[in-house]
């Protein structure tokens, strides 16, 4: 496994390959093919579940891509919508390979001022922290580096360093 930081909490120069995380969903998802898992999709596509194989035993994959996001003044509809979908890859994690991990892909890709919510990454960072701390396996984050460098000293703060160190960038 190779962390997006190091103990300083810093981004690490270390990354996964997107194209590998992209290949492992086509195989493990029939429907899904490269453009369903990063371009194509509506306002209906911000959370899917996917599979996902690690360690040779398939999970469930919560993806998030926040180009679909829409702000709010409240985000308890998208927080369900979190609990419901993890609930659901922890179904297929225990089915698959008798697991109550998940996975989480935060797909940051073509978002703007727009579509990008501090409020929101608070509540996500809070409810992997609290609600998912013991069963996250990792989280995938996926978007502009320069973006992510500027967002992480404000994640990090909400974050302990158990699930700090569950966080992993693809390049």
């Amino acid at each position: 496994m190779i962390n997006l930081f190091n103990k300083h909490t810093k981004i690490n120069t270390k990354k996964i390959k997107i194209e590998d995380v992209v290949i492992n969903l086509q195989q493990n998802n029939i429907s899904d093919n490269i453009n369903d898992i990063l371009n194509n999709g509506n306002a209906n596509d911000v959370m899917k579940i996917k599979k996902y194989k690690y360690n040779n035993s398939i999970y469930g994959l919560v993806h998030i891509r926040l180009k679909y996001f829409i702000k709010m003044r409240n985000y308890n509809n998208y927080m369900s919508k979190i609990t419901e979908k993890a609930t659901n890859a922890f179904k297929i994690s225990k089915n698959n390979s008798n697991s109550k991990k998940i996975f989480i892909f935060l797909d940051l890709s073509n978002i703007t001022q727009k579509n990008f919510s501090t409020k929101f990454i608070k509540q996500l960072s809070m409810k992997l922290n609290n609600e998912y701390k013991n069963t996250l396996g990792l989280c995938f984050l996926y978007g502009d580096i320069s973006f992510i460098k500027i967002v992480w000293p404000f994640i990090k703060l909400l974050l302990d360093n158990d699930t700090k160190q569950k966080i992993v960038l693809l390049d």
